[in-house]
C-alpha cells in the first residue's frame, strides 16, 4: 500500500511531463508566443497550464504507456525526444506558414521603391522591411484579437488523437512532407498577397517606359519614383484589410489540416 501511494504522484508527474515535452515544443517556436520578446518561462508556464488543463482526459490514454515503459530508460528517452520532435515539428509548420507575411511584406516593398527601408524586427531579431514588420505586427494582432490562438491549444488536445504518445518515429515522413509543403505554400502565399503592387508596378513601368519615348528630354525615373510610393501606399491602405482576412483565413484552414 505504502509503494502504491509513493509510485502513484511519481506517475502522474511522468505522466504531465510527457504532455509538457509537446506542448513546450510547441510553444517554444510558435509565433506569437515564441517570440524572442516573450521570457522562455511565460512560455513554460502557458505549455504547463495547457497540460494541467487536458491532463484528465489524456491521463488515462498516456498513463499505461508511461507506466510501461517508466523501468526502460533507452524507451524512456526515445520518448521523451519523440514528444518533442512532435511539438517542434507542429512550431516549425505554423512558424513558416505565418513566414509568408515576411515574403509579402518583402516583395511589396520591393515593387513600390521601399526596399532600402528597414527595420531591426525585435520579435525575430534579424532586419525587416518596414512594410514587413507592420504585416508581421497586423497579423500577430488579428491572430491574438480572433482568438485563433485557442484553435492552437485544441490542436494540441487533438493531437493526442491523431499522433499517440511517442509515434513521431511512426510519422516521421508525413511531417517531412507537410515541412516542405509549407515551404511551398508560403512563398505562394507570400506573392498571391503581393501579386496586386506586381501588377501595379508592372502598369507605372509600362507608362513610364511609353512617356520616355513621348519626352525623351525628362528624367523619367525620377518622376516614376514617388509615383511609384505614394501608389503602392494607397493600394495598400484600400486592400490592407481585405488582405489580412483572407490571409487569417487561410492560417485558420492550415491549421485546422495541421492538428
Amino acid at each position: 500500500m505504502f509503494k502504491e501511494i509513493v509510485l502513484f504522484p511519481t506517475q502522474e508527474l511522468l505522466v504531465i511531463f510527457m504532455m509538457l515535452c509537446r506542448t513546450s515544443g510547441i510553444f517554444l517556436l510558435m509565433p506569437p508566443f515564441g517570440d524572442t520578446n516573450v521570457k522562455p518561462v511565460m512560455r513554460l508556464m502557458i505549455s504547463l497550464s495547457i497540460c494541467l488543463m487536458i491532463q484528465d482526459n489524456f491521463s488515462e490514454i498516456i498513463r499505461p504507456f508511461v507506466k510501461a515503459i517508466a523501468s526502460d530508460s533507452v524507451a524512456l528517452t526515445m520518448t521523451i525526444i519523440s514528444e518533442l520532435f512532435i511539438g517542434i515539428s507542429f512550431a516549425i509548420i505554423v512558424k513558416i506558414l505565418l513566414s509568408a507575411v515576411q515574403v509579402a511584406g518583402l516583395t511589396i516593398a520591393s515593387q513600390i521603391g521601399l526596399s532600402s527601408a528597414s527595420l531591426f524586427d525585435q520579435s525575430q531579431q534579424f532586419q525587416n522591411s518596414t512594410l514587413g514588420l507592420l504585416l508581421s505586427m497586423l497579423v500577430t494582432l488579428a491572430i491574438l484579437e480572433s482568438d485563433m490562438y485557442m484553435r492552437v491549444i485544441a490542436g494540441v488536445y487533438e493531437s493526442y488523437n491523431k499522433i499517440p504518445i511517442g509515434g513521431f518515429f511512426n510519422n516521421y515522413n508525413d511531417f517531412t512532407s507537410l515541412v516542405i509543403g509549407s515551404v511551398g505554400k508560403m512563398w505562394s502565399v507570400g506573392i498571391q498577397m503581393s501579386m496586386p503592387f506586381i501588377l501595379i508596378n508592372i502598369a507605372i513601368m509600362i507608362g513610364g517606359g511609353i512617356l520616355s519615348k513621348l519626352m525623351p528630354q525628362l528624367q523619367i525615373f525620377f518622376v516614376i519614383l514617388p509615383v511609384q510610393i505614394i501608389v503602392g501606399i494607397i493600394v495598400f491602405i484600400i486592400i490592407m484589410s481585405g488582405m489580412m482576412f483572407w490571409f487569417l483565413d487561410f492560417i485558420a484552414s492550415e491549421i485546422n489540416l495541421i492538428f
